[in-house]
């Protein structure tokens, strides 16, 4: 290159400098404003970066956005576009608002009402318990339903039930208003560094179609999910810390803290924090095979899926998996691990939660170890040898089993380093202190060893000396001392409350003269974990020293002041206790700067001086906020002191200071047991996730926040009723209002009570349960019951069975009783209208009712309940039983025009709930939405269902379950379609005695397989069962059955893909252990082809087609527009008169729904 295109191109670059631009944004901004000049700075963000261009930057100024940042402008490669915050975590972006005084409404059980002149929140989530509320149509049912809620805008008014039926004060609530925190669409050259995103509904962060865009030094948390990309090439995810993302999202392609899919290739992923979400740590999902992927040094816990997964049949090129610590919750062979199919893995640490025995060649076939990698079951954590898994410092001790193993390196994340050290009170100065069976003896001797970036470790214990450091630390490289709170002999994973003993300085215990914590004159130090007490002086003094951190400490009893700060600057105090220190909880004098103090349970008795005493000049950059203060009974207020100014009450402190202003005053912080030393909050205390991002107030766990020793949870029975009364039927209804529970109900004629109905898969707070065949004119005894509900474990049997011998707690109530009616009632017809009125009698169309709520609660046998056209939002959940001879039906009054598209937050069921209910009808009814967690219909304990002439329509859904039925009798399908997307179509459990038939029903199968364990019978007849997916029926068959022996099936026409043919019928495990299925096929499964399956004595009349000839069919999930009438084979399809007895294949006509001459060629649409 010649000099003077050099030159050129310098002049170009230097020209290019000079006009790009620094634009900022600030709280008390103005869009009018230049923008150029912090003092100028633009209001919004969204006006900001619409000026952008390449090489332009964004600087945001600390204070809360309320705002979805829209970029569609990006940079080019020699110039990035960046929006970046001033300071790392001091600019919050925030979707949503947190609600407070609400008021108990008189005519509800534990419902409250807010005044609340907005729009409908998007959701409403108890930030304190991590649970989302349901949104209802009514006041009725969120008075049924914990954690729901509803918004009347007629009256502005938004009525909750919270997780545990207390008053709202007693939680968090948090109101999301926004979908989206930061969308960057079609723009390449973004990045997007030190924000705070939090309350966001759908996802924290999204990329769409771009290229080379970096996320970086942010904090995700309390969204739908965390950081998602699609399409999304050359991206770079660094140093980001997410948490309790995706909570309340089903299972899907977004719902992880970390999800890319589609084209992700050369995507890093590079020391992020990834902890308790919903589903996966990270995932790589979508029909390209990722490829040029590199994740190092990334923490993974508590992630309810598994901490790194990618979803790909085929091998990852490319890939590289190094350094990883990735802790699961429950199955090491499931995806709880590092899984990555063909990628290069090696020094990762893998930890699993669960002691259950796996097959190691099982382990090593799904965990897919890589060299060096460490993988640790709880009985082996201790042999380890690690430093302390509680602060998840997972760097080996120096002399860990593990060191020098695979070619002279140590296994796992980390290298020894000759950098971490212990004191233990029976070691000795004269060991190298870097095990702790080589421990130190003193703290004397520590405090004059310790250099830069050195981590000291004290052992518990009550030592009679104090910590009095001898050297600075250096930026970037901090001494670290720390209380060691993981003990040897505990399982941190087990959930026994032990492992929490603290390093603790006593004054009652120890020696004359011992101070507690002493920083002199150093800087860059950090003290976490200890607890000081009981000192004639002051807990810790920290004396012009700078960029000092001290946090979840306990100083608590000292009879001077918790925390003394004189002079120095950039000192934190972070989520420690401070408890009835005789001084000042915290002093500060003389001319401190940068002091800042957040989330700290700050208490005082009466023999306290007060809470804060701060000098004036220190005030100026103080920054208090998240705290807690705890005036002690007795105590009539808050005392503050700044100078010669005194406050006593928090709101003068807060007015007259600026500071403060999250922080607030409660009556009880609710600590295990303060008297005997532990200040840890127990569940329920309105320290748990009232700090800074939403972490806890006070010492304790920052986010596994449940203290080991839950309170026991009382069940209290009320207002038990009869209801739906006739000749012949009865139910008997209940509350458990702050408990989910299940339920019993002992009956007969005489009190003897002969007789009992038991729900145990009941999970609900309002109970009911028919009693039939009852004699006319007769008196009954019954007594009700509630109990801890069972769970079903779909996918491992020994679960299931080792909850069914758990020991519970039963509560019941006195014996009761009530008269049948002498004679039966006449049958009766009502109408529901979507614009009905639940105030009128429903026996007509002009007088219809208007929720499916009300038609449950007064349907009784031999009722017949019409829909008229619309979409139905709630739930319909009879209260009431059929007979034989007098069933109850509810259908619809004209063909493919009712909906009941439910709660698509629904917990148990989104559409239909049947809990112990026989003998139903449901006729013309479309089911939509349901998730993977609550099917669109549920069926509990009920018998005799019939669905005809339905359409379970879950195709556009995701993952999503038609139908589950837990302890049932019979159920019956006729005329109906059964579509799914990705879900289970059909789960049935626990239904040995049952008759399953579907007749003339067309069943398509697009992701996992129809799932029947043991019935008495399956009965298939003149049906059409097609096959969709081709991804997933390479692994699943069509139908899993525990028996195959049970199948009558016959003249039913199939439809496969060519792929598909040979994977018809798959004997599933007799554990019901699905995913058995998937990863141990050879052993646990045979597949039938339609010819095998015939040598079985099934299906003789059937036979396969290539072109089904519906009158219209789209595949596509992605424009679900079917109707009934689309089902219907046409004229020319080749079911026609082949079924059983000369009938026709698949859905039949019916009403106005006719058969087109010609179907439309579903291979094409392929």
């Amino acid at each position: 290159m010649s000099k003077k295109v050099i030159f050129a191109v310098l002049c170009l670059s230097l020209f290019s400098c000079l006009y790009a631009e620094t634009y900022f944004v600030s709280v008390n901004g103005s869009d009018s404003s230049s923008g150029l000049k912090e003092e100028e700075a633009f209001k919004t963000i969204n006006y900001a970066v619409k000026k952008v261009k390449p090489g332009d930057m964004v600087t945001v100024l600390p204070g809360i956005f309320r705002e979805t940042i829209q970029i569609n402008t990006g940079g080019d490669d020699a110039k990035a576009v960046i929006i970046k915050a001033k300071f790392k975590d001091k600019t919050v972006l925030d979707g949503g608002i947190c609600l407070k005084e609400f008021k108990k409404i008189s005519n509800r059980k534990e419902v409250y009402e807010y005044n609340f002149p907005s729009e409908l929140p998007l959701e409403l989530k108890e930030t304190d318990t991590n649970i989302y509320y349901s949104p209802q149509i009514g006041i009725y049912e969120v008075e049924k339903n914990l954690s729901s809620f509803f918004y009347d805008k007629d009256t502005n008014k938004l009525y909750i039930h919270t997780s545990d039926a207390k008053d709202p004060e007693y939680h968090t609530l948090q109101a999301f208003f926004h979908d989206y925190g930061i969308k960057i669409t079609g723009v390449n050259n973004v990045t997007i560094d030190g924000f705070v995103l939090k309350a966001y509904s759908q996802r924290g962060i999204f990329l769409y179609n771009t290229n080379n865009c970096t996320v970086k030094n942010c904090r995700i948390y309390d969204c739908g999910s965390g950081i998602i990309g699609i399409n999304a090439k050359n991206t770079l995810l660094e140093d980001n810390k997410l948490y309790y993302n995706g909570l309340n999202k089903p299972f899907g392609d977004d719902s992880a803290h970390i999800s890319f899919s589609k084209d992700n290739a050369n995507t890093t992923v590079r020391r992020c924090t990834a902890l308790y979400g919903g589903h996966h740590g990270i995932r790589f999902y979508g029909s390209m095979p990722p490829q040029k992927l590199v994740f190092e040094n990334n923490l993974l816990d508590g992630n309810r899926l598994g901490g790194i997964w990618f979803k790909s049949g085929s091998a990852i090129p490319n890939t590289v998996a190094k350094s990883n610590i990735c802790i699961g919750l429950d199955d090491p062979t499931s995806s709880s691990t590092i899984l990555l199919n063909g990628a290069e893995k090696y020094f990762n640490t893998k930890i699993c939660t669960n002691n259950t025995e796996y097959p190691e060649a099982k382990i090593r076939q799904v965990c897919l170890a890589g060299t060096g990698d460490l993988f640790i079951k709880p009985k082996t954590l201790n042999e380890a040898k690690f430093v302390d898994p509680y602060y998840y410092d997972y760097r080996l001790q120096s002399d860990s089993p593990y060191r020098k193993k695979v070619e002279g390196k140590d296994a796992g994340a980390f290298q020894y380093n000759n950098d971490v050290f212990f004191v233990k009170q029976d070691g000795s100065d004269e060991n190298d202190g870097t095990c702790i069976v080589k421990a130190w003896k003193t703290i004397a001797h520590a405090c004059k060893n310790a250099r830069a970036g050195d981590t000291v470790y004290i052992m518990e214990g009550t030592y009679n000396e104090s910590i009095i450091p001898e050297k600075s630390g250096q930026s970037g490289k901090p001494i670290i001392f720390r209380a060691r709170k993981y003990k040897e002999a505990d399982n941190p994973f087990t959930g026994d409350g032990k492992g929490r003993e603290m390093f603790k300085i006593n004054g009652e215990k120890t020696k004359v003269g011992v101070k507690g914590i002493v920083i002199n004159n150093l800087s860059n130090m950090e003290f976490e974990g200890f607890e000081v007490s009981d000192l004639p002086q002051s807990g810790c003094m920290i004396n012009n020293s700078a960029d000092i951190k001290v946090k979840k400490c306990v100083f608590a009893k000292n009879r001077a002041n918790g925390l003394e700060i004189n002079g120095g600057s950039n000192i934190e105090i972070d989520r420690n206790t401070f408890w009835n220190n005789n001084g000042w909880q915290i002093f500060v004098s003389g001319s401190a700067k940068n002091i800042d103090v957040r989330s700290n349970l700050i208490c005082i008795n009466s023999s306290s001086k007060g809470m804060v005493n701060i000098s004036s000049e220190t005030v100026v950059s103080a920054s208090f906020d998240y705290n807690c203060y705890y005036p002690a009974k007795g105590i009539l207020n808050c005392r503050f002191q700044t100078g010669n100014f005194i406050y006593d009450e928090l709101s003068l402190w807060q007015r007259k200071t600026g500071t403060d202003l999250n922080s607030f005053i409660c009556n009880d912080p609710l600590l295990v047991n303060p008297v005997s030393g532990d200040y840890r909050p127990e569940f329920g205390s309105p320290l748990i996730r009232r700090g800074e991002f939403s972490l806890g107030i006070g010492v304790g766990d920052d986010l596994n926040f449940v203290p080991k020793e839950k309170v026991k949870e009382v069940c209290f029975i009320e207002d038990i009723r009869v209801n739906c009364l006739s000749s012949t039927t009865a139910t008997v209804t209940w509350w458990t209002p702050q408990i989910l529970s299940a339920s019993s109900v002992y009956w007969g004629d005489t009190p003897a009570l002969e007789n009992k109905i038991d729900i145990k898969h009941d999970n609900s707070i309002f109970h009911h349960i028919p009693i039939t065949g009852l004699k006319p004119g007769t008196n009954y005894y019954f007594r009700v019951e509630s109990y801890a509900p069972y769970h079903e474990y779909h996918s491992n049997k020994e679960l299931t069975e080792q909850d069914l011998k758990k020991e519970r707690e039963f509560f019941s109530a006195p014996v009761m009783m009530f008269t049948t009616f002498k004679k039966a009632s006449s049958p009766r017809t009502f109408y529901v209208s979507p614009t009905g009125n639940n105030n009128a009698n429903g026996l007509s169309k002009k007088t219809a009712w208007k929720t499916l709520g009300k038609a449950s609660n007064n349907a009784e046998p031999g009722d017949t309940v019409i829909f008229m056209e619309g979409v139905y939002y709630d739930k319909l959940e009879p209260l009431s039983s059929g007979t034989k001879d007098m069933p109850v039906t509810f259908k619809v009054e004209k063909p493919g025009t009712v909906i009941f598209r439910g709660d698509s937050s629904a917990k148990e069921a989104a559409c239909v709930r049947l809990v112990g209910t026989d003998y139903i009808i449901f006729d013309g009814i479309i089911f939509q939405v349901g998730t993977s967690i609550a099917p669109q219909v549920k069926l509990l304990n009920a018998s005799d269902v019939t669905f005809k002439r339905c359409h379970f329509d879950a195709y556009s859904w995701g993952y999503i379950l038609n139908l589950t039925a837990i302890d049932c009798g019979n159920l019956t399908f006729e005329d109906s379609i059964i579509c799914n997307s990705q879900g289970y179509p059909m789960y049935i459990s626990n239904s040995s005695s049952m008759i399953l038939t579907f007749k003339n029903c067309n069943i398509g199968i697009d992701a996992l397989p129809m799932c029947f364990p043991k019935c008495k019978k399956i009965i298939i007849r003149n049906c059409i069962i097609s096959s969709i997916s081709k991804q997933k029926c390479v692994i699943f068959p069509i139908l899993a059955l525990t028996d195959v022996s049970c199948m009558d099936s016959d003249y039913n026409m199939f439809w496969f893909m060519p792929y598909d043919k040979d994977h018809f019928i798959g004997a599933m495990h007799p554990a019901n252990n699905f995913w058995l299925i998937h990863y141990e096929k050879e052993k646990s499964t045979r597949w039938y082809g339609l010819e095998q399956w015939q040598k079985t004595g099934n299906d003789l009349h059937s036979f396969s087609v290539v072109d089904v000839k519906l009158n219209r069919y789209n595949p596509s999930p992605f424009n679900p527009v079917f109707t009934y009438q689309d089902f219907i084979p046409a004229m020319d399809s080749l079911g026609l008169g082949k079924g059983e007895n000369g009938t026709d294949i698949g859905i039949r006509p019916y009403g106005e729904l006719k058969r087109n001459d010609h179907g439309v060629n579903t291979m094409e649409k392929k």
